[in-house]
């Protein structure tokens, strides 16, 4: 099994997409009639699956924005409230909570001529008596290799959860992966995991692990790779 060049986070272990559920969505687009307003910039949507986790989990944004002068934009995320949010790259964020709340996201865009548009949304992590996956360890060797190297990647983690079955996704910038043998290496522990890196581009391969427990809980650490020629 492999996967190449996706800034998606997608599961190993079934086949699709980890947020794999309906999404929900905030868009606006031109107005018209009376209520027309001379704009070129619109963030159009925000893409949220899912919007309620159990807390632990995670919800994947996405925004979509776009702009009828050719503007090049930029894209700053805040959050009210508490969890945290982890940068995929400037329109897809992964945001988490490990305590229940209520916390509001909003992104803003901007385009290069100064016009800016922004939208909010609320993502929803209430209480639970479920854990928190424990991240141990990653281990990377080496984490500086040449273009067309490889450098392998172990996971090492658990759940205070005996019950619970860990599942591993994974995300890349650049090159690509495979992933043999018994990846989660056991209920309890992803002991072991054969993931092997394989580099197509020089600079900075970031790569994004995470763990979920199946009911809605997951930890998830970003890592660089260097790359050489």
């Amino acid at each position: 099994m492999f996967i190449k060049n996706s800034l998606l986070i997608i599961s190993i272990i079934t086949a699709g997409l980890i947020f794999g559920c309906k999404s929900n969505t905030t868009t606006t687009g031109p107005e018209s009639g009376n209520n027309a307003v001379n704009k070129s910039l619109y963030l159009t949507n925000l893409e949220v699956i899912p919007k309620s986790f159990e807390q632990g989990g995670v919800s994947y944004i996405k925004a979509f924005a776009s702009s009828s002068q050719a503007n090049s934009l930029s894209y700053n995320w805040k959050k009210v409230g508490a969890g945290k949010i982890i940068h995929i790259n400037p329109q897809e964020i992964i945001f988490t909570a490990s305590v229940p709340i209520d916390t509001k996201i909003t992104c803003t865009v901007t385009s290069s001529s100064g016009e800016t548009d922004s939208k909010s949304i609320v993502v929803h992590a209430p209480s639970t008596g479920n854990h928190v996956p424990v991240l141990d360890s990653i281990l990377v060797n080496p984490k500086t290799i040449a273009v067309g190297d490889t450098s392998t990647i172990q996971v090492f983690a658990h759940d205070p959860d005996a019950a619970d079955t860990l599942r591993l996704a994974i995300g890349i910038s650049s090159g690509f992966i495979t992933v043999t043998g018994d990846v989660l290496g056991g209920q309890k522990a992803v002991e072991g995991a054969n993931i092997n890196f394989v580099a197509t581009e020089t600079g900075e391969a970031y790569i994004y692990l995470e763990i979920t427990d199946g009911h809605g809980y997951g930890i998830g650490k970003t890592f660089a790779i260097t790359i050489t020629n």
